[in-house]
């Protein structure tokens, strides 16, 4: 065996094992932000926490905080300690904050942004051939997403507002397009069909900008960093991971209905994310691509 594969699974072996003698014989409880809209996207998210703990092998509880909160505050909460565990994307803002775990929970696939549009506009959209052209349309987004900053450095015009708002809004036509993650927008055109039946998501278009979700603890928080960061790497590796990713309907219904391939992808720059966190995610979306 070579002596540096050799010395690599001896480390790992031994982390692990120091993993396993602290951690094991404890039970964390980890607490988790309730959701406003307990959906299949909610869903989704805590069936990767709890695969990434019961890989991990500890003893643990898991639950919702039972109390519901903005971004902002779930921040505040893990930083005080009132809960476990938030989802947030990567900024190296939000890691100055909190510790992440640097394993993308979407793989890469949060960077693949389409379009939630009245469905009327959809003929004009169909003329786009460029970015510049891309251009005249504005773009809605939430309060305090990191992608707002994104987009107006991209040069779009960004009418930022309340998420639940959102949808109205351009369903209304006070802004042209709600960018969301391919996962998220058919999801929510679905759940949004009976009120906001003129909502559809855009047929030929996406923009692309390196982006991944990862879980954040508590600086300091060391036996669910360590649970989580085991548990997430165990799941890729065995091949759990990509088997939750790619048949859970919130994840198989954006892939199968979205048309990748024959999207047209204008690339646009993430000035906040980290460039080694850009490979990091990149390695891990190259598992989910290639496996079978």
């Amino acid at each position: 065996m070579n002596k540096n594969i050799f010395k690599k699974s001896l480390l790992s072996i031994l982390v692990f094992s120091l993993f396993s003698t602290e951690v094991l014989s404890k039970t964390l409880e980890v607490v988790f932000p309730s959701s406003i809209h307990k959906d299949i996207r909610t869903d989704y998210l805590v069936s990767v926490l709890k695969l990434a703990l019961d890989k991990s092998k500890i003893d643990y509880t898991l639950k919702a905080s039972g109390i519901e909160m903005t971004h902002s505050r779930k921040m505040m909460s893990v930083e005080n300690g009132s809960i476990s565990i938030i989802w947030s994307a990567a900024s190296t803002k939000t890691q100055k904050k909190l510790d992440a775990i640097k394993i993308p929970i979407y793989g890469g696939l949060m960077g693949y942004r389409v379009f939630i549009i009245n469905k009327n506009i959809q003929s004009k959209l169909s003329l786009v051939k460029d970015l510049t052209d891309l251009h005249s349309f504005s773009i809605g987004q939430g309060i305090g997403w990191g992608d707002v900053s994104i987009l107006k450095n991209a040069g779009f015009k960004v009418v930022v507002a309340k998420y639940n708002s959102l949808f109205k809004m351009v369903d209304v036509k006070r802004f042209d397009l709600f960018s969301r993650g391919i996962q998220e927008a058919y999801a929510e055109v679905e759940s949004h069909k009976k009120t906001l039946p003129s909502l559809v998501v855009e047929k030929n278009l996406g923009i692309h900008y390196p982006k991944a979700v990862f879980f954040y603890v508590r600086k300091g928080n060391k036996d669910l960093k360590d649970a989580l960061t085991v548990g997430l790497n165990k799941a890729y590796e065995d091949g759990s991971f990509v088997k939750l990713f790619k048949n859970h309907p919130y994840i198989k219904t954006a892939l199968t209905s979205a048309n990748m391939e024959s999207r047209s992808w204008f690339e646009i720059k993430n000035p906040s994310f980290d460039k080694k966190d850009e490979i990091l995610v990149q390695k891990y979306f190259d598992k989910i691509t290639f496996a079978k």
